[in-house]
């Protein structure tokens, strides 16, 4: 058992780590989409398993999606832009025998794109997955920017999400301008119309505090919407490792200002 002087201070609970499972196959061309009005399926990940968290991102330049799978919650604010073009974005913890959402495409013509990706996680908390949702940003051009939020809990997971009306690559994810433990999870497009692409980057913030804004660069000039999403990671209640749970080895958080004391060696109260 840690001494209790080597524990991370800040809460009541001891945040576990919050880990990356299984996306939608990146591609620029391959990712479940459509032009014109009609239904596609948003295809699971290869190799997703029942009760990992999952995040399913959708993005039109015009019209408008709907999830006809009723169990996707929708994160509050979506759908996101403030012009025509919106991204979608809802999310669940998989069930055993779960089916790809199917998505219903309206309000659009030949001409212009749809586009949908999944990303999975582990790790996250039950009761309350999504900790913080920020300021969605619509503009143009290159990078995609979005704006900042302040975190609650040790080791929450950032989302930076991105769609766009193009399949061009994207490249130089950041946080508060640093790519140190950034990482590009999706980068999923289809050439289907005028095309779209999403693009997911992701990184765990092991302390609370400010994310720093989220920036994307992309070889395009077409409209895009971006935003940061974070995740609360999974809570282990302290008497509960006092008594014998196992700690995390790469995190935990204790509250100095507990209503119990305990004895180091014998883990009574």
């Amino acid at each position: 058992m840690p001494d209790s002087d080597s524990v991370p201070r800040n809460g009541s609970n001891m945040a576990r780590t919050i880990t990356y499972a299984v996306s939608t196959t990146n591609s620029l061309t391959g990712a479940p989409g459509r032009t014109g009005n009609g239904t596609f399926d948003a295809t699971l990940p290869t190799s997703w398993e029942a009760g990992q968290f999952a995040v399913l991102v959708a993005y039109t330049d015009i019209g408008t999606i709907s999830n006809g799978t009723s169990s996707w919650v929708a994160l509050t604010g979506s759908p996101f832009g403030s012009n025509t073009p919106k991204m979608y974005i809802w999310y669940k913890f998989l069930a055993v025998g779960e089916a790809a959402p199917t998505l219903t495409v309206a309000g659009h013509v030949a001409s212009e794109s749809a586009v949908a990706a999944i990303i999975t996680y582990t790790g996250v908390d039950g009761s309350a997955p999504i900790s913080k949702i920020g300021a969605a940003t619509s503009s143009t051009g290159t990078p995609m920017t979005a704006g900042a939020v302040t975190t609650d809990w040790a080791n929450e997971m950032l989302l930076g999400i991105a769609g766009r009306g193009d399949n061009d690559a994207s490249s130089a994810e950041t946080f508060g301008g640093s790519g140190t433990g950034v990482v590009e999870r999706v980068e999923a497009g289809t050439n289907s119309g005028d095309d779209s692409l999403i693009t997911i980057y992701d990184k765990t913030l092991a302390a609370a505090g400010t994310t720093g804004a989220g920036s994307v660069d992309s070889a395009n000039t077409d409209p895009w919407i971006s935003l940061i999403v974070t995740l609360k990671p999974e809570q282990e209640n302290l008497r509960t490792f006092l008594s014998g749970g196992t700690w995390p080895p790469d995190a935990g958080i204790l509250n100095p200002s507990l209503d119990a004391s305990f004895d180091h060696d014998s883990r009574m109260f």
